[in-house]
């Protein structure tokens, strides 16, 4: 049953932002300088969600090793490539900036949560969203552990001065899902993303969406 929905947290990347082209244009460039094997755009799909670095060892190829000091490089040009190209292709889903702008009006706290590192998720946020319409805004930090360790969106709720209980988690991925399970948040999938809706109920998704504005109606049939 839908709770008393007081503030929602909102994964970022295949759920507010189409990012794939870009990360995988990102990656493909670093696999290309080492004369590796790229990947299609759409496989990208299926290795992003645990953060770069994750990303990044699952399209880099099988039969080789990579130590940590090689890990750590990659991730720099990475990084350094993403940086100046990270809006090429990166645009927001149709609808959601309508959604976000009529949950604001109604005076839903709204946050972020994100696996992408933290100065990314602030780039996206700031530059595709009008300035102030999320609370908070959580990319991945090295002191913090990634979703799906619930800690992140534990502390968004008790910034925000709710109960997790309280909270609508709305993500794109398993990964999502389980956060909003492990932190005792209601979970709720998207049909635009990068995953199937089958791997968003397998995992525990209470609603699938398939437009943005079903999650404003959602919320409001409570008022």
């Amino acid at each position: 049953m839908l709770p008393l929905v007081k503030a929602v947290i909102f994964d970022l990347d295949g759920t507010l932002i189409d990012t794939i082209h870009d990360l995988a244009d990102s990656v493909n460039e670093v696999l290309k300088a080492r004369n590796f094997p790229q990947h299609t755009i759409e496989s990208y799909k299926y290795r992003v969600g645990d953060g770069i670095r994750i990303l990044l060892e699952r399209a880099l190829p099988e039969t080789l090793l990579f130590d940590e000091d090689d890990m750590d490089q990659i991730t720099r040009d990475f990084n350094l490539y993403y940086q100046t190209h990270w809006k090429n292709h990166t645009k927001p889903y149709p609808g959601i900036t309508n959604m976000l702008l009529s949950l604001q009006k109604h005076k839903i706290p709204l946050a972020i949560l994100s696996n992408k590192p933290q100065h990314f998720t602030d780039l996206c946020a700031n530059y595709f969203f009008p300035e102030d319409i999320f609370h908070l805004v959580f990319g991945a930090r090295e002191t913090y552990p990634k979703k799906p360790d619930p800690f992140s969106a534990l502390l968004i709720a008790e910034e925000l001065k709710v109960s997790p209980h309280e909270v609508i988690y709305v993500g794109d991925t398993s990964i999502d899902m389980n956060t909003a399970i492990n932190a005792g948040m209601y979970p709720v999938g998207v049909s635009w993303g990068f995953r199937s809706q089958k791997e968003l109920i397998d995992a525990g998704a209470q609603i699938i969406l398939n437009f943005p504005e079903e999650l404003l109606l959602m919320i409001l049939k409570q008022e």
